[in-house]
């Protein structure tokens, strides 16, 4: 990459634009880089291609071998790059935790997928077997037209990469390959008796399923750590664990609680029932099975699962946009975080229940990703904005709004949060001038907790302005009727909680 620039960052920054760990160059730099080539690319027609890489479940990887060992394949990932990656015209950054860019510049698409296949294999080779690594390519502009649609678009590729178990490399075409047959999906049978597994695995194999067995619960729980698994067939009579504790312990823990669980057994009493639907069973078979019913609602259980995991990945998507939004606005940084890290604690306080609380978490997630729709100039404007801006500004509720409205029934109450996180007790907010008992008890949490962030973070056109004084304005807002006092309340409450906690850590 130009080292001019890197002296002119350097210099003006007054930071360096490097990442200390793995010598590679940094976020911020990446972004200014980035823009850079855009420019270039629309003012001579040179085509680039930007790679994301991420290792898949990064967190599991530090409990299990070590934070050492992370940041040991971190710098490994970076120094292979760099010996192997990227030529001197390239840029090579470390952008979050365990992501990386490379971009490739005056490079078409073919011959890109080349070098970075390539660099994906050694990565693999010499630093594996323990992780995984995946890819996503698009290029510009053959791709994508904006900067925003091309993050979008990466970060889309990358989410399909990361779903994927037997591809870790995808990439963006205008005229997508077309896809290969769907596997009918992995399902586990879960029973102690040889005999039961035996039967129903032939069953389901010939019918295109790949099933995995487990002889005792123990086995079963094992499995599913280790196996991406549609659906599992569960006998409830076993010795250790029985069906019902196995049930239990797996719709308790988020990384598998979407997996639909049928409880097979030869118990058909009401009790059996309702104690297996007090353990989260979605579905009843009783032994033994007729075929034809068993298929029809495996069919149907694993169709289900597969859509409500493309809900999730939508809204994985919809996260990594709103992150990428909000390092859009330089100053902003962290903002979404607090903000919905601050609306849970709240909400907790309230006594909201767990799905409610997961819909306040992705309300302040999501509740400025309308931004998207507004110009950099406007957004980092150095001074106030004039009255026409300042309308452009507050359609970004709007747009939020309409770019998150497919998923209203996943997304609950978030939706709402982001459409009226702006509106006031009063009337006077906007976009719809709600008051009162239409402003639910999320939306005023959120209404409460933007303004406070936002008032302590530093802007374009003021400086930040301290917690003691950002609450008092919030408070005062509070009194005047436009902001709910009984949050203002819990806030306070939870913001003396943290301060104690700092000061005895410090």
């Amino acid at each position: 990459m130009d080292k001019t620039l890197q002296y002119e960052y350097t210099s003006k920054v007054q930071a360096s634009c490097q990442d200390n760990l793995t010598g590679l160059l940094n976020h911020s730099f990446f972004q200014l880089s980035l823009d850079r080539e855009i420019e270039r690319s629309r003012r001579y027609g040179a085509p680039f291609v930007l790679a994301l890489l991420d290792i898949d479940d990064f967190t599991t990887y530090n409990k299990k071998y070590g934070m050492l060992a992370g940041d040991i394949l971190l710098k490994g990932i970076g120094s292979v790059i760099m010996r192997r990656g990227v030529r001197q015209s390239d840029l090579a950054a470390r952008i979050a935790g365990d992501r990386f860019a490379l971009i490739l510049v005056e490079i078409t698409l073919p011959v890109a997928k080349k070098v970075l296949t390539r660099i994906h294999q050694e990565i693999s080779e010499t630093l594996g077997p323990n992780f995984s690594l995946s890819m996503s390519i698009v290029s510009f502009p053959g791709n994508a037209a904006t900067k925003e649609t091309l993050l979008f678009l990466s970060e889309d590729v990358l989410a399909r990469a990361k779903e994927s178990t037997t591809r870790k490399i995808f990439w963006h075409e205008e005229h997508e390959p077309e896809q290969e047959k769907e596997a009918a999906g992995n399902i586990l049978v879960v029973d102690d008796e040889p005999a039961n597994t035996k039967l129903l695995s032939a069953l389901l194999t010939t019918q295109g399923y790949h099933v995995f067995q487990a002889a005792n619960g123990e086995e079963a729980l094992q499995c599913v750590v280790r196996e991406d698994i549609d659906l599992i067939l569960l006998d409830i009579m076993m010795p250790g664990l029985d069906g019902y504790e196995v049930c239990r312990l797996l719709k308790r823990t988020e990384a598998t609680r979407m997996i639909p669980i049928v409880l097979v057994t030869a118990l058909d009493s009401v009790e059996a029932k309702i104690k297996g639907i007090k353990a989260g069973a979605d579905d009843f078979l009783t032994k033994p099975p007729v075929r034809d019913e068993l298929l029809a609602r495996v069919q149907s259980l694993i169709r289900i699962k597969k859509v409500n995991s493309n809900l999730t990945s939508i809204e994985n998507v919809l996260i990594s946009l709103a992150n990428i939004i909000e390092a859009k606005d330089s100053y902003t940084e962290g903002h979404i975080q607090r903000v919905a890290s601050m609306s849970l604690e709240i909400g907790k306080r309230f006594g909201m229940q767990k799905e409610d609380l997961e819909s306040l978490k992705l309300g302040g997630i999501l509740h400025d990703i309308g931004k998207i729709g507004v110009p950099g100039q406007i957004l980092n404007k150095p001074s106030q904005l004039t009255s026409p801006e300042w309308e452009i500004m507050k359609k970004h509720v709007q747009t939020g709004y309409k770019i998150c409205l497919p998923l209203q029934k996943n997304l609950g109450s978030a939706l709402e949060i982001i459409r009226h996180h702006h509106e006031r007790l009063d009337g006077s907010g906007y976009p719809d001038g709600l008051n009162g008992d239409q402003l639910s008890l999320p939306v005023r949490i959120m209404a409460v907790v933007d303004m406070f962030d936002a008032l302590t973070t530093k802007r374009s056109y003021r400086k930040a302005i301290s917690r003691e004084e950002s609450l008092a304005i919030v408070e005062q807002d509070a009194h005047a009727g436009r902001l709910d006092l009984e949050v203002v309340e819990q806030l306070k409450y939870f913001l003396k909680k943290q301060n104690k906690l700092d000061q005895k850590q410090a």
